[in-house]
């Protein structure tokens, strides 16, 4: 129920639209408004607020959850890395919550009356991890902020330019926030919201060019020259002239660094500032470029950093490194330990452990950067994608990032710049080899299945007729004399005949199968010919079989090839026989004679022709897969786990 009343000290209508409203306001005179049962107290004019590009403003109203909402007040604070924005959201239904506005980022939390951590404050520390109602959160950021003004309606008393510390957790699916203003502490739980999903009306129509006008104009304390701002709410900027870093964050202007011109290593950005690029469906304007470095193995790696900007969006980041590009966004939200995420549906492994330091600032920034800053940072992979957690003193800040093409840059931005030619392999660089690898391996895999299926079929249908079964014995009688045959239709002789066998049918293979049975170190050399009676086809094939065994110092041992095939194709249907002529080492005739066992089969399915056709249609896969995979030891090579050690 809206509670209506005068101001004590305009005459305005005021209202007291939630429950649980405490103070109030007045929109035309700026007087704070403090309820009680009856009436309502004055307590004297709010301090102003400062100016932002935000989009929202009170009266916007929202849908979460399908739950309808409205902005009803706002508290704005300011700490070390610029000014956020706390909106008071009310819902049909009565429930109040927060919307906070931060560096473009958004989350909309809840008070929680329970949950909230009991140890001292001086016990947090960044990546911290807490158990809060059954989730396990890890300490993201640790602040001073002051409460700069208030504005419509809002739930306790607010005294403007108190302190408070305030501690910022969260897990992947999960934002939390306690508020040290109080003893104990107020715990919010939330989550990070984009503005377009929550069906915003009644925003403030701000445009790139109505915050242009709305920015300072000054002269650099350093060297005279003029400097203009783009957004209202920079901290940082740096002289066009002299290269100066200017601290804005306030009406005086500080310089941070009196000039980078003697600095080394200063360069000129190849993408100019002020210049729009097409990303994510949306202008981004880029207001900041900032080059830092990093040293390993006794080498200095410099990568550049611009700063983009849309007033509805917030801030994006597009990273040059070696010629590289990656376009990355702020993560509200922590990845979990194992950098696995249903969120983002891919498994990021750790490439890099660094140490990042500024080296130079050109342009404005949102926080007050300076020469030198220093980082942490790890980089978590899966290519296309990056995963890249920033350590500062009192901050962790994660970032998600896509590469990029210089060919896409240069399309984003409808402009062709000098671009530098890539060089080496980037972390997030997705591989040549990836697409072309995996369909590869599908058409492989596919033929295979075919082939497989094929053979399958064939083995079904043969007819694998056992056509002949039969043996022969061969023995040297003494040591000059010829290798004889003991045959059932010839008698002695030195070339062993089969009976004759009919082949039937359509053409089709014929396999002999030997197998010299009691053959002991020494081996048996068989020259075979398959011959038709009526027409002298003949088909002539020759095999050896061997048997070796003995004992050393390894214990028994043995080589045994005894067995032997002869594979005939397409012999067509007649009258066939065998003759076998022998040959073995033997010196001597005490030896007994070696029993030499034959089976013809035709119609046999023959499956080492799928093997082969198998290794024929896998071998593009396996060339592709090689490829991938040296492309993979290039790239991690250059991380802190090389797939090939250079140890």
């Amino acid at each position: 129920m809206i509670r209506t009343c005068q101001c004590p000290s305009c005459g305005a209508k005021v209202d007291f639209r939630a429950s649980a409203t405490l103070l109030a306001v007045c929109e035309y005179c700026q007087n704070t408004l403090i309820r009680s049962d009856v009436d309502v107290e004055n307590l004297g004019k709010m301090a102003d607020l400062l100016p932002d590009s935000s989009l929202l403003q009170i009266g916007v109203q929202g849908k979460y959850k399908n739950s309808h909402f409205s902005v009803i007040g706002r508290v704005q604070y300011q700490h070390e890395t610029g000014i956020w924005n706390e909106w008071h959201v009310l819902f049909d239904n009565g429930k109040t919550g927060w919307l906070s506005e931060a560096s473009g980022s958004f989350v909309l939390s809840f008070l929680s009356e329970t949950g909230a951590p009991t140890i001292p404050l001086v016990d947090y520390k960044l990546d911290l991890s807490l158990p809060i109602l059954g989730k396990r959160l890890n300490v993201t950021g640790i602040e001073n902020a002051r409460c700069i003004a208030g504005q419509g309606e809002l739930p306790f008393k607010i005294n403007t330019g108190f302190d408070a510390t305030v501690v910022d957790l969260s897990n992947e699916t999960t934002y939390a926030s306690l508020d040290f203003s109080e003893t104990p502490p107020l715990l919010f739980l939330g989550e990070p919201v984009e503005l377009g999903a929550l069906f915003l009306s009644n925003l403030r129509e701000i445009s790139q060019t109505e915050i242009k006008i709305k920015t300072r104009s000054f002269n650099c304390p350093s060297c005279g020259a003029p400097v203009q701002t783009l957004l209202s709410n920079s901290k940082t900027i740096s002289c066009n002239n002299c290269t100066a870093v200017l601290d804005i964050s306030n009406k005086n202007v500080d310089v941070l660094v009196k000039s980078q011109k003697a600095l080394a290593n200063q360069i000129q950005p190849v993408i100019p500032l002020g210049s729009t690029g097409h990303f994510e469906g949306v202008d981004y304007t880029v207001i900041g470029y900032m080059r830092r470095l990093t040293k390993a193995d006794g080498m200095l790696y410099y990568w550049g950093e611009f700063l983009l900007h849309h007033p509805a969006h917030g801030f994006r980041w597009l990273i040059s490194s070696q010629g590289h590009w990656t376009f990355a966004r702020p993560l509200p939200k922590s990845p979990s330990e194992t950098y696995t995420s249903a969120h983002y549906e891919k498994n990021y492994k750790h490439f890099a452990k660094y140490n990042a330091s500024v080296v130079q600032v050109t342009g404005e920034f949102y926080w007050k950067v300076q020469f030198d800053d220093k980082a942490i940072i790890d980089d978590f992979v899966s290519p296309p994608d990056i995963l890249s957690k920033e350590r500062i003193a009192k901050e962790i800040t994660w970032t998600a990032g896509e590469y990029m093409s210089s060919a896409e840059i240069e399309s984003a931005f409808k402009y062709t710049f000098n671009l530098p030619e890539p060089s080496g392999i980037a972390a997030n660089q997705p591989s040549p080899y990836a697409a072309e690898s995996s369909d590869w391996l599908k058409v492989g895999l596919f033929f295979a299945a075919f082939a497989f299926a094929l053979q399958l079929l064939f083995s079904f249908i043969s007819d694998n007729h056992l056509l002949l079964d039969t043996s022969a014995s061969f023995k040297k009688e003494g040591v000059s004399d010829p290798l004889t045959t003991y045959t059932p239709n010839t008698g002695d002789s030195t070339i062993f005949q089969s009976t004759v066998f009919e082949v039937k049918g359509r053409a089709s293979n014929l396999i002999i199968k030997q197998q010299a049975a009691n053959l002991s170190n020494s081996w048996l050399a068989t020259d075979v010919a398959l011959v038709e009676q009526n027409t002298g086809l003949i088909l002539q094939a020759g095999r050896e079989a061997a048997y070796y065994s003995g004992f050393d110092s390894d214990g028994a041992w043995a080589e045994d090839d005894r067995r032997q095939e002869i594979i005939f194709s397409k012999v067509p249907a007649g009258s066939y026989y065998l003759k076998i002529d022998a040959e073995s080492d033997w010196s001597d005739g005490s030896k007994p004679a070696v029993t030499n066992n034959i089976q013809v089969y035709r119609d046999v399915p023959q499956w080492s022709n799928l093997w082969f056709y198998l290794a024929l249609v896998l071998l593009g896969p396996a060339i592709s897969n090689y490829l991938r995979y040296r492309f993979e030891v290039k790239r991690w090579a250059e991380s802190d786990h090389p797939i090939v050690s250079s140890e």
